[in-house]
């Protein structure tokens, strides 16, 4: 499906996951306007859960870009997208690189 058929999630459902702290709660963050369910690869992640935990119901599409690229989002990101959304910004101003 392509992301622009994907459903639409209003920001407010996206942004109260990061609410859910319960267990089994689905663990949503949002890269360029497409939401993710990385419930269950948060704990595969090389990172570690840390790092995806602390973007839960929120935008990390800056940071995502910066240590990743399409080749990651096309093998890890397709199967988990769950629909698109608006107006969810980054929390973090994006620093200026040279």
């Amino acid at each position: 499906t392509p992301d622009n058929q994907l459903p639409f999630i209003p920001a407010s459902e996206v942004t109260s996951k990061a609410a859910s702290t319960h267990l089994g709660a689905e663990l949503w963050i949002v890269i360029d306007n497409i939401v993710y369910d990385c419930s269950g690869f948060v704990h595969e992640h090389p990172g570690g859960e840390s790092i995806i935990r602390n973007f839960q119901g929120q935008n990390c599409s800056w940071q995502f870009w910066r240590f990743h690229g399409r080749k990651e989002l096309a093998e890890f990101g397709v199967g988990i997208r769950v629909g698109r959304t608006e107006g969810i910004g980054n929390r973090f101003r994006e620093p200026i690189r040279y």
